[in-house]
């Protein structure tokens, strides 16, 4: 299972919540200047008992593939998947 953005907030508590159940768990993170985020998608997947950690910018339709197919060769496929990455540069939601 997939959970886009999940190396912190909601997508790591989805992450851990699935990983709970038995399931494979990928943590995806994108890349930023200062490695906060691969350090959080570290830091979530050290929780979970077989995580597959991979960095991929899902606006990047190449990056897409390449991680597909990495969950392709470590799990067999994906059978579940949560879009949720996301940035909210003000922190608002507007209707």
């Amino acid at each position: 299972m997939l959970v886009t953005g999940s190396s912190r907030g909601l997508g790591a508590e989805m992450v851990k919540a699935f990983d709970a159940r038995d399931a494979h768990c990928v943590v995806n993170y994108v890349a930023d200047p200062d490695g906060t985020n691969k350090t959080d998608a570290t830091n979530v997947s050290a929780a979970l008992r077989e995580p597959l950690v991979i960095e991929c910018d899902v606006t990047k339709p190449d990056q897409v593939e390449a991680m597909m197919k990495t969950i392709a060769e470590k799990f067999g496929g994906l059978d579940i998947l949560v879009n949720n990455s996301g940035i909210i540069r003000d922190r608002t939601i507007k209707n």
